[in-house]
């Protein structure tokens, strides 16, 4: 159900980063498609995957003490299914870094760059002690900007 109404081309080129996936057996539902809600966990992946390109290591102790982030806010348009086995693209982007968030975006694709999905992600970065709002570190803002560039 593609809308004519998006430029799908114009929405690709504002992204750099890329991590590619294949639908797994696990992830269809009995409809023989992918299940709605696999594209959240994929696009929570290629976050991680992004912060760790970008500089912030990806460890079990970063959500929790060097970088603990929690969802504010999530959105996702959906345009076309994906199949099983089907290979994929999750393109992702920091749109904007506030006070206390970044806003993510990513855009799903197929391999031949049939548009899957849009989403867009708050995250809040948190004093791990008190579960509080905390202003984001300059380091990670440099590296943030480092990575998008004059985009961000």
């Amino acid at each position: 159900m593609i809308s004519n109404n998006i430029d799908f081309i114009e929405i690709r080129k504002k992204f750099r980063h890329r991590f590619e996936g294949k639908v797994r057996f696990s992830e269809v539902d009995s409809f023989h498609i992918v299940h709605n809600l696999q594209y959240l966990y994929w696009v929570e992946w290629a976050r991680a995957e992004y912060l760790n390109d970008v500089g912030i290591l990806i460890d079990k102790n970063t959500y929790r003490k060097s970088f603990p982030v929690v969802i504010a806010h999530a959105e996702i348009d959906y345009f076309n299914p994906a199949q099983f086995a089907d290979e994929y693209v999750v393109w992702t982007r920091v749109k904007r870094i506030g006070d206390t968030s970044v806003d993510f975006e990513n855009f799903v694709t197929l391999k031949d760059d049939t548009p899957l999905v849009l989403t867009s992600c708050t995250l809040v970065l948190t004093d791990p002690a008190k579960g509080i709002p905390h202003r984001i570190p300059n380091e990670i803002r440099e590296l943030l900007k480092n990575y998008e560039g004059k985009g961000l």
